[in-house]
């Protein structure tokens, strides 16, 4: 179907092609070093020891991943070229329209344009949980 004046969208095909292996791990390799750097070298006034979940995870996507990883090449294959933005808690709605505010706790944009795909749509979600109380420590000291 063409795109332009008088057209409905695009034709695209659900459900969207996999994500490659590698583009898993190069995001699991990105959310690691992002929590290092959470650990090691946090933003001023930034205690994590005292921070709640979406503290956290603000600074984490926000400050980090987005504004300092996919900006400057820190992760290899990480970059803006690649990726579009990294955005915490987005309102997305499912492809059937039924359920309007599905809310990951990470979205990682992917640039697949060239592909059959919702744009909006297509990205990998991340949830984040603790698994069991015990790792609480892995947190907080």
């Amino acid at each position: 179907m063409a795109v332009g004046f008088f057209t409905h969208g695009i034709e695209y095909t659900l459900p969207h092609p996999q994500i490659s292996q590698r583009i898993v791990l190069l995001l699991c390799k990105v959310i690691k070093r992002a929590w290092q750097l959470l650990e090691e070298k946090p933003p001023s006034g930034f205690l994590l020891q005292s921070a709640d979940e979406d503290t956290i995870t603000q600074v984490l996507v926000d400050d980090i991943i987005e504004r300092r990883l996919r900006k400057n090449g820190e992760v290899e294959g990480f970059n803006c070229a690649l990726f579009g933005k990294v955005t915490r808690e987005p309102k997305i709605t499912n492809v059937d329209k039924k359920h309007p505010d599905k809310m990951p706790d990470i979205f990682f944009d992917l640039k697949r344009d060239q592909l059959p795909i919702l744009s909006d749509q297509d990205g990998l979600f991340v949830e984040c949980k603790l698994v069991n109380s015990r790792l609480f420590s892995w947190y907080c000291k």
